[in-house]
């Protein structure tokens, strides 16, 4: 029975596309360095560089119309808007003691 589940787990490998393994290890990796960094940066500039990056991608996903989306050119409001919460991120960073 195991090795059926093995045979069948290998033919669903070959069948799938490679982006979608480098992506599963990517996020493995993102969240391995998440949470070994939490402990010494807190969760609050974490997440604020988490959605800083999210932000980062959506742009050159809208900017460059991948996925089928319509394109959005990249303008200084949004870099302006994903470097002030980068800036925040870094100004969360100050302990006051």
């Amino acid at each position: 029975m195991f090795r059926q589940a093995a045979r069948g787990l290998a033919a669903v490998g070959v069948r799938e596309d490679r982006h979608a393994w480098a992506g599963g290890f990517l996020v493995a990796y993102s969240v391995t360095v998440e949470v070994a960094n939490r402990m010494r940066q807190g969760v609050g500039p974490l997440l604020a560089v988490i959605v800083a990056g999210n932000l980062a991608s959506a742009m050159a996903i809208d900017h460059f119309g991948l996925l089928g989306m319509r394109r959005d050119a990249i303008n200084w409001y949004k870099v302006g808007g994903a470097a002030l919460l980068v800036a925040g991120a870094a100004l969360m960073q100050i302990r006051s003691e």
